[in-house]
């Protein structure tokens, strides 16, 4: 087992604290129940992820994100810490990649492939590929009709670019971003001794997504 209801409560508990006094005496807890963990189902994927992808940087200790908040942003939210801790395995540095990612909440988990937020370049160029139906989106396309637990994900436009296109098209050509995305309340799996095998081949699974995902990438201007 990876995760447990303990985890779920010190994320619960911590973020609602807001307390780095009592963070720091519960330190042991977090790493037992939540870094730990995360850096354990991080390690397991490894070998699934290189096969994927050899360029990918798979350094667990590097994929997993900080409990602090960086409070020096200009935003109102001052809490200090997460409430949520994820994964990340990408290319390089400040999600201008395809990434991989898992993360978990009190409240659900989820996890797959795709952009934290795309290029608009990478956009035109995803959309360019669709409308000229592109082998590589056919098969990223076929891929997620045989996973239906995973949905595309990202923010629509506000108004509709490409009525007419097939509905399965618009789902890609109608957004600002794209992820390929697996959500879950249930956590039942999130408990389960088997959750990196499941993730693991979920994401096997996934690759012609991400392989459509550099390809646009790659040859976007």
């Amino acid at each position: 087992m990876f995760f447990s209801q303990k985890s779920l409560h010190f994320l619960d508990e911590n973020h609602r604290r807001n307390d780095r006094e009592w963070f720091f005496e519960h330190k042991d807890e977090f790493e037992k129940y939540v870094r730990r963990p995360m850096l354990d189902l991080a390690r397991d994927l490894i070998p699934t992820m290189l096969d994927i992808d050899p360029l990918l940087n798979v350094d667990p200790k590097r994929a997993v994100c900080r409990i602090y908040r960086d409070c020096r942003r200009m935003t109102r939210n001052k809490t200090m810490f997460k409430r949520a801790l994820w994964w990340v395995f990408q290319r390089s540095k400040g999600m201008t990649h395809p990434v991989w990612f898992f993360e978990f909440t009190p409240d659900f988990h989820h996890y797959g492939c795709g952009y934290y937020a795309a290029p608009p370049g990478v956009m035109e160029r995803i959309r360019q590929l669709v409308l000229a139906g592109d082998k590589r989106y056919l098969e990223a396309r076929d891929a997620l009709d045989r996973l239906p637990a995973f949905k595309i994900d990202g923010d629509f436009y506000k108004r509709q670019r490409f009525p007419d296109a097939p509905e399965k098209d618009r789902d890609w050509l109608e957004r600002k971003s794209v992820t390929a995305l697996h959500y879950s309340e249930d956590t039942r799996r999130l408990f389960s001794k088997n959750l990196a095998a499941v993730v693991a081949e979920s994401f096997r699974k996934l690759a012609p997504v991400y392989a459509f995902l550099m390809h646009a990438h790659e040859t976007a201007n």
